[in-house]
């Protein structure tokens, strides 16, 4: 019987000290699924924002193809003008269509500086995108709302020059 006992005993205590690992591994575990869990919500939505950005980048896109088109047109256009008077001797006119032409040439240079930043920052943000997302998706967006009212302006001179 005391035989008995002193095994009941030891296995008491080897059981206890199994349950206790088996409780530290249980914790471990629990704090693992909140991590996963956490990262799981964040990943989400980073796929929101990143969805997001890709539409402003492609409206953007196609805003700036727009002003390109509209650009090679104009630029086509004053080269028709100055070839038809080529003969004539400059005016005030003439001098003002030279004007705009050097402003439809830095209009297409920021156009193309815009569009180096905005490859630059998306490039950024792939290599980034799973350690500092959040942080960077505002940076992202304050630089597209940047280069947003950069492209506003550019096409209110534009209108200027259409006029």
């Amino acid at each position: 019987l005391n035989k008995f006992q002193e095994e009941l005993e030891k296995d008491s205590i080897q059981y206890m000290k199994e349950a206790q690992r088996v409780e530290r591994y249980d914790a471990i575990l629990r704090e693992s699924q909140k991590s996963i869990n956490q990262l799981t919500e964040q990943t989400s939505r980073s796929l929101i924002e990143q969805k997001k950005l890709d539409q402003t980048l492609q409206g953007v896109e196609v805003f700036q193809s727009n002003l390109s088109s509209t650009l090679d047109g104009l630029s086509h256009n004053i080269d028709e003008l100055f070839g038809a008077q080529s003969d004539v001797t400059p005016r005030d006119s003439d001098v003002e269509r030279e004007a705009s032409y050097a402003l439809a040439l830095r209009l297409d240079e920021s156009l193309d500086a815009i569009s180096q930043k905005l490859q630059f920052t998306m490039d950024k943000i792939a290599m980034t995108h799973q350690d500092r997302l959040p942080k960077q998706v505002q940076s992202v967006v304050n630089l597209l709302n940047a280069h947003h009212e950069s492209l506003a302006r550019l096409e209110g001179a534009t209108k200027q020059l259409d006029q």
